[in-house]
């Protein structure tokens, strides 16, 4: 059977400008009407009009002409008619849209930056986690699901959001912690890793202990005496004591004792007073700083080992364990894996491999990473 012929519509725009001031207070007042004909029924001829009548009533389409008119021709305004009419509320989300608007979230983001970040990152979450997080919310009465799969908030939902502060419930935050993440994975300094983690942990921290204690202090007044088991407070670093006394002795401030004694409270009087290392401030190294100091230092020669103490900042600790990784050996298995490698080369090839491929650790981690990349480039070959 022959297939009908695609159905051929001809389609007017029109639009006129009246001297009339707007809402928006501009001088013309834009109206814009269109319209479309059949000019060739094709398939539409196999079925009564009747059908497509109605159809195009539920749709909101009919078919209709306007007047002929050029560019710049001028009519006459015959008569003007108000209509009073409500703004249409958006659909609700669905099971697909919802995921769909936390994908696209970054639309919604006024500061380029952050919305680039957004859209870089696609959005709130991964297709991964972004179904099991809304399964969350729903078990945990912040989110309804109806029969249909429609989304409402509940009113416990409501109530958190207003509770939270709008830096914990703006989707720029996904960007700005994002954007951190990235300068984490772009630092080569194990010791300024270590330092932007624990800077980035540490502040976390404090702010939710703030809003907790705010939350209890505003929200949980009349409950009456609130019972909680303490837990002994974690002692602040020695860092972040030092920090703490030259902030204090540059600026006059006698802090409190409990400060010397609570991580959270340390963190909160180094965040109020100032974040640069003041005159007087002195640098001590973290456990896991000392530790991969030790470990090559052990290894230079003693011509060229150093002080521990000669290390004034993070800066110098950093340049210390850059210009030295070298110098650390390669473990008992890198070094049997190289070995093995190197004896299943050629006479000719085996001539070619460096002198520290067996004595540092680096230079031997990068010989077997590339070995075995030749060795499956070779095969693909074959």
């Amino acid at each position: 059977m022959a297939l009908y012929p695609p159905a051929e519509y001809a389609v007017q725009s029109l639009e006129l400008s009246v001297p009339v001031t707007d809402l928006h207070g501009i001088p013309q007042s834009i109206f814009k009407a269109s319209a479309s004909k059949i000019v060739m029924p094709g398939w539409r001829a196999a079925f009564s009009d009747t059908v497509f009548d109605i159809e195009d009533e539920d749709e909101g389409q009919q078919s209709s002409s306007i007047p002929r008119m050029r560019e710049n021709d001028q009519c006459p305004l015959l008569d003007v008619l108000l209509s009073a009419s409500k703004t249409k509320a958006p659909a609700k989300y669905d099971q697909v849209s919802l995921l769909n608007e936390l994908e696209n979230i970054g639309k919604y983001e006024t500061d380029p930056k952050l919305r680039k970040l957004l859209v870089k990152s696609k959005g709130i979450g991964t297709p991964a986690t972004r179904p099991e997080t809304i399964l969350q919310l729903i078990k945990h009465g912040y989110l309804a699901v109806s029969a249909k799969g429609v989304y409402t908030s509940t009113a416990k939902g409501r109530d958190l959001i207003k509770i939270a502060p709008s830096w914990l419930t703006n989707a720029s935050l996904t960007a700005i912690w994002e954007d951190y993440l990235i300068k984490m994975c772009e630092t080569r300094s194990e010791t300024e890793l270590i330092a932007m983690k624990k800077q980035f942990v540490d502040k976390q921290t404090t702010r939710i202990s703030e809003l907790i204690a705010k939350v209890i202090e505003e929200h949980d007044a009349h409950k009456g005496e609130r019972t909680v088991a303490k837990k002994p407070a974690k002692k602040p670093t020695p860092n972040m004591v030092n920090a703490i006394k030259a902030i204090a002795k540059s600026k006059g401030l006698t802090p409190d004792k409990a400060i010397f004694d609570d991580i959270r409270l340390a963190s909160g009087f180094l965040n109020e007073h100032g974040t640069k290392k003041p005159e007087g401030y002195v640098f001590t190294p973290s456990e896991s700083q000392i530790s991969l100091f030790n470990k090559i230092n052990n290894e230079l020669p003693d011509n060229k080992k150093v002080n521990i103490e000669s290390l004034a900042d993070n800066k110098m600790f950093s340049d210390f364990i850059s210009k030295n990784m070298k110098e650390i050996p390669p473990s008992v298995a890198q070094k049997a894996l190289a070995e093995k490698l190197i004896a299943a080369m050629s006479t000719e090839d085996q001539k070619k491999v460096k002198k520290n491929v067996l004595t540092s650790s680096s230079a031997c981690s990068k010989f077997i990473t590339d070995t075995i990349a030749s060795n499956k480039k070779g095969n693909r070959k074959k």
